[in-house]
């Protein structure tokens, strides 16, 4: 009976946990609509990713561990839904650190992230919303300089996310 009680404790902390978590909320909230590309990229395939990519691209490849990409593709959905409303301050809430926001013609971006104490990133969140929606989740430790040089452009011939493009 006490090892049931002990499953049951775990099982309802880790779902609640989950329920917490916006990214993973967003996912499992709007997946499976029509309309919605949800991408997930585990860590082995950017570690493929990155031994084929070029040498600009291969340190920030070798940093990521895990990407999810979360958009809608349908204009009656996007009219209707908007990523940023319903996220932002959910992940405003002190585990995410806003690294940048931009508003341009109807659209909001804010970038947020988890860094460490050295200043390696450990999660980055890319929310948008507006007249296009999405969510992009990149997990891993991504260490000071290679995040200076994406934001210089410096990785890629197209800046900060053409590593990217491998995957």
């Amino acid at each position: 009976m006490k090892k049931l009680s002990l499953v049951l404790i775990i099982a309802i902390t880790l779902v609640s946990c989950h329920r917490n978590d916006p990214v993973a909320s967003a996912f499992t909230k709007y997946s499976r609509h029509d309309g919605v590309t949800s991408i997930t990229v585990p860590g082995f395939v950017i570690s493929l990713a990155s031994k084929l990519a070029p040498p600009e691209d291969k340190e920030l490849l070798e940093g990521i561990s895990k990407v999810k990409i979360l958009t809608i593709d349908q204009p009656e959905m996007n009219r209707k839904v908007n990523f940023h409303e319903e996220f932002h301050a959910r992940l405003n809430t002190g585990k995410y650190e806003e690294l940048m926001r931009i508003s341009d013609k109807g659209t909001e971006v804010t970038i947020m992230g988890i860094m460490d104490t050295d200043h390696t990133l450990r999660e980055m969140v890319i929310l948008v919303g507006g007249d296009e929606n999405a969510l992009i989740f990149l997990k891993g430790n991504i260490r000071p300089e290679v995040i200076g040089r994406m934001a210089a452009g410096g990785v890629g011939k197209q800046g900060i996310f053409s590593g990217l493009s491998a995957l």
